[in-house]
């Protein structure tokens, strides 16, 4: 449901001069051949949390290291007991908004094994002496989702439960936003609010002509120990999670008919492999290469960023 933000423009502009205390930890860093399985690729190569204090009677506005945008309105908060949180709070941001970032932060869109296109994934957690608070009724965020080139339509708020996976670990779920999401679009912008905490994304379904099942050949030039391989569809944010190789060999099940590129990674000896094939056009009962290679995983991440 597309509505106008006019009304909290003025709230917007007010709110870009707030001061805060922003601090993160920069990008994680990685030395190769130091890393024994992907998931510890994974952790240091992720984007990091950026974490925030601010007085809860000045607002804020704070800027999460992938690149969102988060306003919070003067005096927005509670307790879980109803009582008006006073003094400062503290702040908690990560961001999954490019293909790269979704794939390291193992934080995909996906709503109960169905594809989605994203315009921004975001977990904001906000706590007072280590006690979560929440928003007050009527009070929102304002979400800035920067679009990299790729920009949105017709999302709906979807909220996240955390999940056990190697490739994903959160499940979103749509919910009913009746006066409480609203979003527009801006200059490479995807605007939103919401009156929700944790993992908020703004998406909606992957649009697609069918599922496919084909396999992909994996060239490597030495064994590895563990893979994992995801799709990545093109001229969206929609990044699908796919089986490990077997034998040398991916299995891909149930992949939307959409030209896309599919991307394998791969460890050997704390070293780190991967590579990309394009598809245009996936068939079932088809079968396509990928040719993997020592690369630096943040290179890597940043390779599944520019995708388009």
């Amino acid at each position: 449901m597309k509505r106008s933000l006019s009304l909290l423009l003025p709230a917007l502009a007010v709110l870009f001069f707030l001061a805060c205390n922003k601090t993160h930890d920069g990008l994680n860093t990685v030395t190769p051949g130091t890393y024994p399985t992907l998931d510890d690729i994974f952790a240091r190569t992720a984007l990091p949390a950026t974490t925030a204090s601010f007085k809860v009677a000045s607002g804020a506005r704070i800027v999460s290291s992938g690149g969102t945008v988060v306003y919070f309105p003067i005096d927005a908060f509670q307790t879980y007991g109803g009582q008006i949180v006073t003094g400062s709070v503290d702040v908690k941001l990560q961001d999954w908004v490019r293909q790269g970032d979704m794939t390291f932060g193992k934080v995909l869109p996906v709503s109960d094994n169905q594809a989605m296109a994203t315009s921004g994934q975001l977990y904001i957690e906000v706590t007072q002496n280590g006690k979560p608070v929440r928003l007050r009724q009527n009070y929102y965020a304002i979400i800035l989702f920067p679009q990299y080139g790729l920009m949105g339509s017709s999302d709906q708020l979807y909220l996240g439960r955390k999940v056990i996976g190697s490739v994903n670990t959160v499940n979103w779920y749509g919910i009913d936003t009746a006066g409480r999401f609203n979003y527009t679009l801006l200059a490479d912008t995807v605007a939103m609010r919401t009156d929700s905490l944790y993992y908020i994304a703004a998406s909606h379904l992957a649009p697609n002509s069918g599922l496919a099942n084909f396999s992909v050949k994996v060239n490597t030039p030495v064994p590895l120990e563990q893979t994992l391989a995801v799709a990545s569809l093109d001229g969206m944010k929609a990044v699908y999670p796919v089986s490990s190789a077997i034998n040398n060999v991916v299995y891909a099940q149930q992949i939307p008919v959409n030209p896309l590129h599919l991307a394998v990674m791969g460890v050997n000896k704390g070293v780190f492999y991967a590579g990309i094939v394009p598809i245009a056009s996936p068939a079932t009962d088809s079968t396509y290469e990928v040719q993997l290679k020592q690369v630096d995983p943040q290179d890597f991440r940043a390779t599944l960023n520019a995708l388009q």
